[in-house]
């Protein structure tokens, strides 16, 4: 399967990430049939199927956990009003389940998924490939259902406990940025048309580890955001031309990297 599809569905997580006006295409997509293959046994076939199940798993995870309106608020992407204050961790509590649910659903996608792209899980750095790509889709795809919780720590004040069940989310969310950023260094190893696209999602991914960095409530489990942080600006290097965004984002990452030395020590 060529990159192009690939950049499709990429474009379409990158769209969500920038919280872009719905055009309403995802339930149509959810109510559109798979297509049908002459070689149903072909690997080809096998990614093209996995990518468009978990595309339609991530449009529900983005219609429920991140259309509402006071998830919407939690992320700081409307004000709160007078009428409708701003939510805390016990608003969070109310998608739990739904995250959970979410959660389950992609393990039974990475479970069924054909031994042909299969990526070993627990031995990551032997992925290449179309398992890359899978794995690559697996960490994206934890990452975003755990997420409003791990912001919603960060955007706690320093005087508030982070309940157990929250502190949980979070070690998931932070622990699937890492598993992420480990799977993107690898694939900008090699030629990818949509190189793009995944260094604005590892943007994403180490300003969320480097916002729980300087977190109290979880500084503790990004012990190494030094590292995390001078490899991800290792792996951006060669892509920022002058003049590009990539050379803009390379530049505040460096920034960032500066900075969290000097919060951390004061910590």
């Amino acid at each position: 399967m060529d990159d192009r599809f690939y950049a499709d569905i990429d474009g379409s997580d990158l769209i969500a990430e920038h919280h872009l006006p719905r055009s309403g295409i995802e339930h149509v997509i959810d109510l559109t049939p798979f297509p049908t293959f002459p070689n149903h046994d072909a690997q080809e076939t096998h990614v093209f199927l996995a990518e468009l199940s978990v595309r339609r798993l991530l449009n529900r995870v983005h219609h429920t956990m991140y259309g509402s309106d006071w998830t919407r608020r939690s992320l700081g992407l409307q004000p709160a009003s007078s009428d409708s204050p701003s939510y805390d961790f016990q608003s969070l509590s109310t998608i739990l389940n739904v995250s959970q649910e979410l959660d389950r659903q992609l393990d039974n996608w990475f479970d069924l998924l054909p031994r042909t792209i299969k990526p070993d899980i627990n031995d990551p750095s032997r992925c290449t490939g179309p398992k890359l790509n899978m794995l690559h889709r697996f960490h994206s795809a934890k990452d975003i259902i755990t997420r409003p919780f791990l912001l919603c720590a960060i955007d706690s004040s320093p005087e508030n406990d982070v309940p157990p069940m929250v502190l949980k989310q979070c070690e998931a969310s932070i622990a699937n940025c890492r598993a992420y950023l480990d799977a993107s260094e690898r694939r900008l190893m090699g030629p990818s048309s949509c190189a793009e696209i995944i260094i604005h999602t590892m943007f994403s991914s180490i300003l969320l580890l480097t916002l729980g960095s300087v977190c109290p409530a979880l500084a503790h489990l990004v012990p190494d955001i030094d590292t995390l942080q001078k490899n991800t600006i290792q792996s951006i290097e060669r892509f920022a031309v002058d003049g590009s965004l990539m050379q803009e984002i390379h530049g505040i990452i460096i920034l960032l990297h500066s900075k969290t030395r000097v919060l951390r020590r004061a910590m």
